[in-house]
């Protein structure tokens, strides 16, 4: 270890695994001082067919169905009464 650390001598391949393993690190974070990258994978779910406005809503979302109905219901009535008012002004 001493002639390693003053640069006289490196530990052969089989040491460096040894030692790896004893310290939990990757070969590169012991040779080269880099730490391991974390690489984070995100696992999408894959269905036959896709997904329906009642299945997102249940599952990946907050808003219940009856805040969605609320808020279909005014923009078609908020957008019919527009249309209403356009319509007889002209």
């Amino acid at each position: 270890m001493s002639k390693w650390e003053n640069g006289d001598a490196t530990p052969d391949l089989d040491n460096l695994i040894q030692l790896a393993e004893y310290l939990k690190v990757s070969l590169d974070e012991l040779v080269l001082g880099k730490p391991e990258e974390v690489r984070i994978e995100r696992v999408v779910e894959k269905s036959e067919r896709p997904m329906n406005v009642w299945e997102f809503l249940d599952k990946n979302s907050e808003m219940s169905k009856r805040d969605f109905l609320f808020i279909l219901v005014f923009f078609i009535l908020f957008f019919g009464g527009f249309a209403v008012v356009h319509y007889f002004s002209k």
